[in-house]
């Protein structure tokens, strides 16, 4: 049985005084740090009638203190380059940006890219597919466990509970961690109704980023109930650090836009059940609007908390974008409302 230890250690005056200790020798529980990890991550899911997708990515996670910045290098099945940079600094807030490449990382971006910013502090991805939430939770959590107030977790791997379908989706979780309080995630569980492990990610390898303990290796796997079958494997992830840094290189923690980005800003969307996203063009380059900002840029925000269109409009709507399901990876805004598509067809079953 794992233990909550941020959990545990918060209601007890032992704990207390132990975090008090660490950051008084300086220890490498300290949330003051800095530090870089860049590797590559591989995913496998197999879904029920047998479909198997493999995903190979290239990553490189920047912290500081509570801050941190996910860029992750990804290619679609035509070879189309993507670089997918996902950071925030108050903890409060997500900026996601989507960036086509022409051949490799270094080159400048071929066409105007998407961004998408919501308030969280946990960067659940809009699609099965997505890496970062793994990428998160393994290298840049470190402050999250303290602000626990239960072991209700949402599910990170799970693209069900992202912004824009139901960012209130929880799971009972157990979990340990690598050196004590601010300290990174050795082993994480999130159970069912029935305490069965549906989805676990283990550390099998560590190493020192300075004095910081970071994961070296690590597995994940999420598992379905399948009827005469029990547990079956759906989704395994396997991620390997090739280089780790002391020190952030990252003078800030946020994605730099561009003045054509085509952002989607959840931070306007009071209604989930919304009929369309408040969307509008970055209005500079280097600087995220603000909210007040982008109230004035969405045209869309009214119409976005007024009631849904009648069911025959909606069925229509969805039926055009379930046909945009089956494009695969075409181009970051393909891929985010082939999955607005995807949901609003769920919601109407």
């Amino acid at each position: 049985m794992l233990v909550n230890t941020g959990l545990a250690q918060r209601r007890s005056a032992a704990g207390l005084c132990c975090v008090v200790l660490m950051f008084a020798r300086g220890g490498i529980a300290s949330w003051a740090t800095e530090y870089e990890v860049e590797g590559s991550i591989h995913q496998t899911i197999t879904e029920r009638n047998g479909f198997r997708e493999d995903t190979t990515s290239e990553f490189i996670v920047s912290v500081r203190h509570c801050g941190w910045l996910i860029q992750a290098f990804e290619r679609n099945p035509k070879g189309n380059l993507y670089r997918r940079e996902v950071g925030s600094t108050n903890g409060m807030e997500i900026f996601e940006l989507v960036t086509h490449l022409s051949s490799a990382p270094e080159q400048k971006p071929t066409s105007p890219a998407t961004a998408v910013i919501i308030s969280n502090n946990i960067p659940v991805g809009f699609l099965d597919q997505s890496i970062v939430g793994h990428l998160w939770l393994m290298f840049a959590s470190q402050c999250y466990w303290s602000t626990l107030k239960s072991d209700m977790l949402t599910p990170v791997y799970d693209w069900k509970a992202c912004a824009g379908a139901n960012p209130d989706l929880k799971a009972r979780a157990e979990w340990t961690l690598l050196s004590g309080p601010g300290s990174l995630p050795r082993q994480v569980a999130y159970l069912g109704q029935w305490d069965e492990t549906n989805g676990l990610y283990t550390v099998t390898e560590t190493t020192l980023a300075g004095q910081t303990i970071v994961p070296k290796r690590f597995v994940f796997e999420e598992r379905h109930a399948v009827a005469m079958h029990g547990m079956e494997l759906r989704k395994r992830v396997e991620a390997e650090v090739s280089g780790v840094r002391s020190v952030c290189s990252r003078t800030s923690l946020l994605p730099t836009p561009t003045g054509r980005t085509v952002t989607v800003d959840f931070r306007l969307v009071r209604d989930p059940n919304a009929a369309q996203l408040p969307t509008y063009q970055n209005p500079a380059v280097g600087r995220w609007a603000s909210v007040e900002e982008a109230r004035k840029l969405a045209p869309a925000v009214a119409s976005a908390n007024s009631p849904r269109e009648n069911l025959s409009s909606r069925h229509r709507r969805s039926v055009l974008r379930v046909l945009l399901c089956s494009v695969l990876l075409l181009g970051p805004v393909m891929m985010f409302y082939s999955w607005w598509g995807c949901r609003n067809t769920l919601r109407g079953k």
